[in-house]
């Protein structure tokens, strides 16, 4: 029986064209479900990987048994946790999918869903890493600078994404939308973000590097250019042995805030692929090596990285910066002049590589 990875494509379009990258690499096989015939993946040299073009945006088990009748029976699919909506869904249909032949290499529900549900990584920061939160604010007497956050990511059909506020005006206008009931608001923390980002296997192994966010786009939304940078001052080791002791298993990524002081934030945790994931293809490749073990993959074809390098690896997403304005510039940007940033955004767009280039600075 052959196996392949499944993967969602038309979400977090940047990790899985980073995925796409590191399992061509290693000579593994993959599927790629397109979400439309519009989709981007359509326009890169993995369109032969598409093995069905979805008719909707519906997700059901009607998905998965048109996936099915779209792959052969005699491959045993693994689905790779790409999108927040999609994860949602399978976790609670494992034993279902598993009878399909789709194998969910996800942790438990309640280890996944206190990971990624915002009220409840707070609570979990605090009790498993000793890691503070911004603090959190009454929502009568809330005041900006503040972020609204849900108290879980997927509800109601849709997913929910923090809203950050920078005006007096804006949170009585935020406050007028939101169910109290279903949000809370944090104070919001002026500093530099870092990212951890890492694989933990199932057997506690783990690997990581550490991200320097320079430019995000406007009100919290996708990192549009980052830099491998160095540990603000987190005991990695011991975050990933308490991680692989509340059960957790799978790619994980930590985002922290360093005010001006150094203190360190907790923002969020995210168990799942991540956007700027190219700068582990490049920087950190033995994470989709565990990755690969772990989903039963044991003879792909080993690579000879070396992430020793005195200079920093860096990510970029050009046409994401180009679109938006009133980008957030975090301090780690303030060294160079605006020259030199245009100049990072064009050398390192992740759509600027042969196998995507009819998509570079256009998407």
């Amino acid at each position: 029986m052959s196996k392949a990875f499944l993967i969602f494509t038309g979400y977090n379009d940047r990790a899985v064209v980073a995925i796409c990258r590191a399992l061509a690499q290693r000579e593994i096989s993959f599927k790629l479900i397109a979400a439309s015939d519009s989709d981007a993946i359509l326009r890169t040299c993995w369109a032969n990987s598409v093995a069905w073009v979805r008719k909707d945006r519906q997700v059901n088990m009607s998905l998965f048994e048109q996936v099915r009748l779209a792959v052969r029976e005699d491959t045993d699919l693994v689905y790779c946790p790409t999108t927040e909506f999609i994860n949602n869904f399978v976790l609670y249909n494992r034993e279902a999918l598993k009878a399909m032949g789709i194998h969910v290499l996800l942790p438990l529900a309640d280890v996944y869903f206190q990971m990624t549900n915002k009220n409840q990584s707070v609570c979990l920061a605090k009790s498993l890493f000793s890691l503070s939160s911004p603090r959190r604010l009454e929502w009568e007497q809330a005041t900006a600078p503040c972020v609204f956050k849900p108290n879980r990511n997927v509800s109601e059909g849709k997913i929910h994404y923090p809203i950050l506020c920078f005006s007096q005006n804006e949170v009585v206008q935020v406050k007028k939308q939101l169910n109290p009931d279903r949000w809370f608001v944090q104070e919001y923390i002026l500093g530099q973000s870092h990212y951890l980002c890492g694989y933990l296997s199932i057997n506690g192994e783990y690997r990581s590097y550490w991200q320097t966010n320079l430019v995000q786009q406007p009100n919290g939304k996708s990192i549009v250019l980052a830099r491998t940078g160095d540990n603000p001052g987190l005991d990695e080791g011991l975050f990933f042995k308490k991680l692989s002791q509340f059960r957790y298993f799978g790619p994980v990524m930590i985002e922290l805030i360093e005010d001006t002081g150094g203190h360190l934030y907790f923002i969020e945790i995210n168990p799942r692929f991540w956007g700027p994931l190219q700068l582990a293809v490049d920087a950190c490749p033995e994470i989709f090596d565990l990755y690969a073990k772990d989903s039963g993959f044991p003879d792909f074809k080993r690579q000879n990285f070396s992430n020793k390098q005195s200079t920093p690896y860096w990510y970029a997403w050009q046409h994401g910066f180009s679109r938006q304005l009133g980008c957030r510039f975090y301090p780690a940007a303030d060294t160079y002049s605006d020259i030199e940033l245009q100049g990072l955004f064009e050398k390192h767009d992740v759509y600027g590589y042969p196998d995507t280039n009819r998509l570079h600075g256009y998407f």
